[in-house]
């Protein structure tokens, strides 16, 4: 090697490792300037549902050297079909020990859960970055969809021990929290999603400080939108609910002052709790109301004052109890538990028995155990789209194996006498049983995509607020990505200012899984590799999902939940003293509702009329025109006369009927809950109106134009007799001059 070469190669690799040396240190600053991730909490005390938007807590290192600095925070979780999902989120500045909060819908337990920064300059925003540190949440317990998630916030009021005294079966089971210390609450209405109950220990809550006014307006958000909250203090009534006080948006009227409830006023109290425990105590301080709403509903009074007040709020409810349960000497009585079990509307069940001991045998046999499943069943039913048999599916098989043995020796060997010819004919046979293959296939699914749905549109008309809730399946022919939205197209719509801020009116859009053990569950035990481990992008703050993968005729299931102001139907409703309506409805649409059923009754009672057709500017007099009438469990049950006899007709849990799926969800409790269905619905719970109707008002149910439009991948989903689109309208209506 000549001196003039030796001397090139040396100047090469001394400039090698020179880029290298740069290169790494490069490397070490920027990845120095990364915050780490110390510790990450889901949901409240660590408990969180699968399916269901969840906050997450993720504690971050500060950036080295730096006070703060901005980036967007996300974060990545499997969804229901084990198919990673990026969670889009917000601006954020970290700060050394600060805690970040992201929301999230994990589809399986025991999720390792990646997070990622992205810085965000004055010009442009740098590629994303993941983050080290821990990316298992310590000891998260995630609960399955079907179960109930309680929040107790403050002291305990005895919720445990109520629900072992239940017995619940495994697949009922409710798990309770409490959370009696300041902590992460969410900021959002929908980090409550996965919530089925929220208690309030008054005195405990306020002492603590467990709200701010962020985390009680979020939680109000909630109660509107479905959600139930019990509220329960005495003694310190005037602290809870005091002007100053976030918790003053939930109290049932107003305070003045306290009464003193001696000898036979405590039987009430004893009564409500349906035993024969008595209160080892003679005196008690509540605190007394007055001009409570119009609509609230008092459930407990001793003599003037009411003890426990169940006021309609949004779509939700708060109830108020003005006794202290979580202190002496109603913490230590007897009989809390079947108070309690009274309040929340709970009953014992005999040992061994239990509306759901059939019902899961058949629908696990069936793949699902929640009228969820049911639905998302229902909607994967596609025109044009048909299920090969198996006897079909084997016959070809056996003809095939036939042809490579059988035919490939009697041609090839007895016939011809020339063995060679069996190397033709075998890739002749498999290129022809694929071509079959292929044409049975292509002709059984089709080609395109396909898209079934069906919109839920709940509209209060005294607040004029509307919410709607979209299920959808999109089929495929072909392996592709989607990016998905969706427009609500409610005609009543409006534009509303005073209800809440405008960011919050943004689609929540997101996968929806199957819940239960089943093949395909959230909570199943079979190991099966997702197809895909590129992730999508999910965006709740612009309601829209980004780069969805689906494979080659295959579905996959979506819900959207979505808000809106507006109105469309006008009432004049009282109850008589018999327990009927009287009065007048009127449609102020510009689209006739057709199928329109009004529903009334409260307790064990109840009327449904038929007021089948409401053109635009139509109205109805309830009263005077003879509209057919049934009792209220006969029509949600469809019962039936058979020979002269009343004749219960079963539910049918095979069924792929989407309008008896989501009537059965709206008012699941009043048709007899899981002892008629003999399936749960918990998972979309927040639609079962039951409440409402307990609570005196009347509900408008009827078929009507499109409550919303999906968007694929930019464009309005096509409009055709291939895409099913249904769309179900309730309108709560006010009920006044009530009679007890």
């Amino acid at each position: 090697m000549s001196a003039k070469l030796r001397k090139t190669l040396t100047t090469v690799c001394a400039c090698l490792i020179l880029v290298a040396a740069v290169s790494r240190l490069a490397f070490a600053e920027n990845t120095a300037d990364l915050p780490e991730v110390k510790s990450i909490r889901l949901g409240f005390g660590n408990h969180y549902k699968l399916g269901c938007w969840t906050p997450v807590y993720v504690e971050l290192s500060g950036a080295l050297g730096d006070s703060g600095a901005s980036g967007r925070f996300d974060i990545e979780a499997p969804d229901g079909d084990d198919v990673p999902a990026w969670f889009i989120g917000p601006r954020i500045i970290w700060t050394e020990g600060a805690t970040r909060t992201q929301y999230v819908r994990i589809g399986r337990p025991n999720s390792e859960l990646k997070v990622r920064l992205t810085k965000l300059g004055t010009l442009e925003e740098s590629p994303p970055e993941l983050l080290a540190g821990v990316s298992t949440p310590t000891d998260a317990l995630a609960l399955p969809a079907t179960n109930e998630l309680i929040v107790q916030f403050g002291a305990s009021i005895g919720l445990p021990e109520m629900f072992r005294r239940l017995e619940l079966p495994e697949v009922e089971r409710a798990d309770v929290v409490t959370i009696d210390r300041p902590q992460r609450l969410p900021a959002w209405w929908y980090g409550y999603e996965g919530v089925d109950l929220v208690v309030i220990a008054g005195a405990p809550t306020v002492k603590q400080s467990l709200f701010d006014s962020q985390t009680a307006a979020a939680l109000n958000q909630w109660v509107l939108r479905g959600g139930t909250l019990v509220v329960t203090c005495a003694a310190n009534a005037e602290e809870v609910f005091g002007a100053e006080s976030p918790m003053r948006q939930f109290a049932p009227g107003e305070l003045a002052g306290m009464a003193t409830l001696t000898g036979l006023q405590l039987g009430p109290i004893e009564s409500f709790a349906r035993g024969e425990e008595r209160l080892d105590v003679n005196s008690l301080r509540v605190p007394q109301w007055k001009n409570l709403a119009a609509n609230s509903f008092v459930k407990l009074r001793s003599s003037d004052v009411p003890l426990v007040v169940e006021t309609p709020r949004g779509f939700g409810r708060v109830v108020y109890v003005a006794l202290d349960l979580d202190k002496p000497p109603l913490a230590q009585w007897l009989g809390r538990n079947r108070f309690l079990e009274h309040l929340l509307g709970r009953h014992t069940q005999p040992a061994g028995h239990s509306g759901l001991d059939e019902g899961p045998q058949q629908g696990s046999r069936l793949g699902f155990v929640d009228l969820t499943g049911q639905l998302r069943g229902a909607l994967d039913q596609f025109d044009g789209v048909q299920i090969i048999p198996f006897w079909l599916v084997a016959t070809l098989a056996l003809v095939y194996i036939a042809a490579l043995a059988g035919l490939t020796y009697w041609v090839a060997v007895r016939w011809l006498q020339r063995p060679a010819v069996a190397w033709a004919i075998l890739p002749i046979a498999i290129v022809l049983f694929s071509a079959i293959a292929y044409a049975m296939a292509y002709h059984a699914k089709g080609t395109g995509q396909k898209l079934n749905q069906i919109d839920l549109v709940d509209v209060d008309t005294e607040e004029h607020h509307a919410r709607g809730t979209t299920w959808f399946n999109v089929f495929s022919a072909e392996n592709t990505l989607l990016n998905l939205g969706i427009d609500p197209t409610f005609p009543a719509q409006q534009t509303r200012v005073g209800f809440e801020p405008t960011a919050l009116y943004v689609p929540l859009l997101g996968w929806l899984g199957l819940p239960g053990g089943g093949l395909g569950g959230m909570n199943s035990r079979a190991v099966n590799l997702p197809l895909f481990d590129e992730p999508y992008q999910i965006d709740p703050l612009t309601g829209t999902m980004t780069g969805v993968p689906l494979s080659a005729w295959s579905t996959k299931s979506f819900v959207a939940r979505w808000e809106t102001a507006g109105g469309g139907i006008e009432s004049a409703l009282t109850e008589s003293s018999d327990g009927r309506l009287r009065g007048s409805i009127s449609n102020q649409l510009s689209v006739p509702l057709t199928d329109c059923v009004l529903l009334f009754g409260h307790g064990e009672s109840g009327w449904a009329y038929k007021l089948k057709t409401l053109p635009p500017g139509g109205k109805a007099n309830v009263d005077q025109d003879q509209f057919e009438s049934q009792s209220l469990n006969t029509y949600l049950t469809k019962r039936r006369i058979v020979s002269s006899k009343d004749e219960a007709v079963g539910y049918d849990r095979a069924s792929f009927d989407i309008g008896r799926i989501v009537e059965v969800m709206m008012f699941h409790e009043r048709a007899g809950a899981t002892n008629y269905t003999g399936l749960l619905n918990r998972y979309q719970n927040f639609v079962d109106m039951s409440n409402e109707l307990d609570m005196g008002r009347a509900i408008l149910i009827g078929r009507g134009p499109d409550g919303a439009q999906i968007k694929i991948n930019d464009q309005p989903a096509p409009d055709d007799d291939q895409n099913r689109h249904t769309t179900i309208y309730r309108f709560v209506l006010p009920v006044a001059a009530r009679h007890n």
